[in-house]
């Protein structure tokens, strides 16, 4: 395995998974993350599945 050849596909991937996220942020496609109410769906889902 040639490791500087897979470091550097690595970091390409990263970087272009970065600014995916941050094109995302800028277009207004990301909202905070309630961990409660994701919780709480969550909790919903599972209950309803039974």
């Amino acid at each position: 395995m040639d490791l500087p050849a897979e470091h550097a596909r690595k970091r390409a991937l990263l970087k272009s998974l970065v600014e995916k996220g941050m094109a995302d942020v800028e277009a207004g496609r990301v909202v905070p993350w309630d961990l409660k109410e994701f919780l709480k769906r969550a909790h919903e889902q599972l209950n309803r599945s039974k």
